[in-house]
């Protein structure tokens, strides 16, 4: 499974409700999956990571001094 056009707007769109503090299933639900679990594959799919550990890396992206 890869991370095609459709899935990559689902996947940026879940990016920035995560940033926004959504629960990880509730972004799932909202951008269109029955389950947790199958969101997860799909976000690690396209980003190698899971939502939880792609949040803590952009948070500590954006922590760090200009």
């Amino acid at each position: 499974m890869g991370c095609g056009d459709g899935v990559g707007q689902r996947m940026l769109r879940a990016q920035a409700l995560l940033q926004q503090g959504r629960l990880v299933q509730d972004v799932a639900r909202e951008v269109g999956y029955a389950s947790q679990p199958a969101f997860t594959r799909a976000f690690r799919a396209c980003t190698r990571l899971s939502p939880r550990d792609w949040l803590a890396q952009a948070d500590r992206a954006d922590s760090r001094p200009a």
